[in-house]
C-alpha cells in the first residue's frame, strides 16, 4: 500500500530543498573565492571540484534522509535548483564581496598581529638577556683582550728564543754517562 504525505509536509520539503540549494550556492561562492586566492593549478582545482561535489552530495543526501527518510522526487530536484538559482541572483554579488572583504581584513590583521608579536618577542627577548649580555660582554671583552695580549707576549718570546743563535762553545760540556 502505498501512502502519500500530506501537502503541507511536501510543502516544507520543498522550502527546506530550496534552502539547501541556497546552502550549495553559499558553498559554492567560498569555493570560487578560496580558488581566486589560491590560484591552484590543474590537479588541486580538479580535486577541490571533487571535493566541493562530495560535501555538496552530502549534504544533499543528509537533508533528504532528514526530510523524507530519503525518498528522491522530482520537487526536490526543482528545489535544489530554484534554490541554487535564488541565491546566485539575489546574494551571490553581496557575499563574494564580503569573503573578498573578510579575506583582505584578515590577512591585513595576520600582518599586523605578526608585526606586534616579533618586535614584542624580540623586545622580551632584548631585556631578558640584557643582563647575560652585559655578563658575557664586558667580563668575556676583558678576558679576549687579555688573552691576545698575552699571546702577543709569548710570540715574541718564543720568536727571540728560535732565532737566537747559540754558539756551541757556550753551551756546557756534555758528561757521558757513567
Amino acid at each position: 500500500m502505498v501512502t502519500i504525505e500530506p501537502v503541507t509536509i511536501q510543502i516544507a520539503n520543498f522550502l527546506i530543498t530550496i534552502f539547501n540549494g541556497m546552502i550549495i550556492g553559499l558553498l559554492f561562492d567560498g569555493y570560487r573565492v578560496l580558488r581566486g586566492i589560491m590560484t591552484p593549478k590543474m590537479l588541486i582545482t580538479e580535486l577541490g571540484d571533487l571535493l566541493f561535489w562530495l560535501i555538496a552530495t552530502m549534504l544533499v543526501f543528509g537533508t533528504l534522509i532528514f526530510i523524507n527518510w530519503g525518498e528522491v522526487r522530482l520537487y526536490i530536484f526543482i528545489g535544489l535548483m530554484i534554490g541554487f538559482v535564488l541565491y546566485m541572483r539575489l546574494f551571490s554579488r553581496y557575499i563574494l564581496r564580503l569573503l573578498k572583504r573578510l579575506w583582505d581584513y584578515s590577512r591585513i590583521g595576520a600582518a599586523f598581529l605578526n608585526t606586534i608579536i616579533c618586535k614584542l618577542l624580540l623586545w622580551c627577548i632584548k631585556v631578558l638577556f640584557f643582563p647575560l649580555k652585559w655578563l658575557y660582554v664586558k667580563p668575556g671583552g676583558y678576558l679576549i683582550k687579555s688573552v691576545h695580549k698575552a699571546g702577543k707576549n709569548c710570540s715574541r718570546v718564543l720568536i727571540k728564543r728560535w732565532c737566537k743563535r747559540e754558539d756551541p762553545e757556550e753551551q756546557p760540556p756534555i758528561e757521558p754517562p757513567v
